[in-house]
């Protein structure tokens, strides 16, 4: 069982390659949806977004900050906060301080990914009211490639070549395809899509090496071809097991599962769950190592103290600054967000 989490907690550092795609699909769903929501003027989708996340975000970045000025005044957490209040951490973490936002008893690094999700949502807009949206994804894709090289070629950070904007706009943008695109050749094909996107994947993963070597240290961010096109390759791989997903009726046994109910809850609060994971991970840490000595069951011990604490949290912050705001994104209220921006709908 001890390998079997330790392989699975292997695989971890995917999950933001995975939240990437998804998020680039299902905005730019929303965002052409024929309903109202593609009818939604600029300034009012940024509004509906920011009253969709930017509480549940500033109230963690705001408890946390608290917590730490008072148990540690001097911590980066403290002096790293208008990084994340300007959701900027990204560039933080990229060009300044690889381990900023953290200290001995809080960790906010996983905040940059969070920064990377609104300069897309800035994006997401103006790229799609261009008619060469094929064009303008593959373009993006390109751009994240060759940022990536030339960032690699000058010895930049590893973890910029990770975690920089330009750098991790390709994994949206594959989202943006699977909205976007409906190639011929696909049509009819998704469940071959997604067992190529399988097999790609699998493939990628085995390259990489899935072991308790990159836990911690993340080993993979020191393999150059992983660094150069090995995330585009990740990104293509979900996207295709995504496209076949979606693509097929209601019956299909894998769609039935991801719409029950228990997923579903916890789909709507990954948000908030998400905020949550990492924020007492270095507590977590030290209580696991002053009880076990033994690697294996130190990890054990962090994932029984850090899920239960995570999702308790996570679904408190649903529940209070995701759920209770939901009446502002209603079409009232967007019908006077308009007229109060002055911005009418195309």
């Amino acid at each position: 069982m001890a390998s079997i989490y330790l392989r699975v907690a292997g695989l971890g550092w995917v999950g933001v390659d995975i939240f990437f795609v998804l998020s680039g699909y299902l905005i730019s769903a929303i965002l052409l949806a024929p309903g109202r929501e593609n009818r939604l003027s600029y300034p009012v989708f940024l509004v509906r977004r920011a009253i969709r996340l930017l509480p549940a975000y500033y109230v963690c970045i705001g408890v946390v900050g608290v917590l730490a000025l008072i148990l540690t005044p001097d911590s980066k957490v403290v002096r790293d906060q208008p990084w994340l209040w300007l959701l900027s951490s990204d560039i933080l973490s990229c060009f300044i301080d690889r381990g900023g936002a953290a200290d001995a008893n809080f960790l906010l690094l996983h905040f940059w990914s969070l920064a990377v999700e609104w300069h897309f949502y800035i994006l997401a807009p103006l790229l799609l009211r261009t008619r060469h949206k094929i064009a303008i994804a593959l373009v993006l894709i390109a751009v994240a490639v060759l940022t990536r090289l030339v960032f690699i070629a000058l010895g930049l950070s590893d973890n910029a070549t990770y975690s920089f904007t330009l750098c991790r706009i390709d994994s949206f943008a594959f989202g943006y395809l699977v909205a976007t695109a409906r190639p011929a050749w696909i049509q009819g094909r998704e469940g071959l899509a997604a067992f190529a996107g399988i097999v790609l994947f699998a493939s990628i993963m085995t390259g990489i090496g899935v072991s308790s070597e990159n836990i911690g240290p993340v080993a993979f961010k020191k393999m150059v071809w992983v660094q150069s096109i090995g995330y585009s390759l990740i990104a293509a791989s979900i996207a295709l097991i995504l496209q076949g997903i979606i693509a097929r009726q209601d019956h299909f046994m894998v769609r039935r599962f991801l719409e029950a109910r228990p997923l579903l809850m916890i789909g709507r609060a990954s948000y908030s769950v998400y905020l949550w994971h990492l924020v007492f991970m270095p507590i977590t840490v030290r209580m696991a190592r002053g009880t076990f000595a033994d690697p294996v069951h130190q990890l054990l011990m962090q994932f029984g103290l850090g899920v239960p604490l995570a999702f308790g949290l996570g679904f408190l912050s649903y529940w209070l600054f995701e759920r209770s705001l939901e009446f502002l994104r209603t079409a009232r209220f967007t019908a006077l967000s308009k007229l109060a921006i002055g911005r009418a709908a195309p």
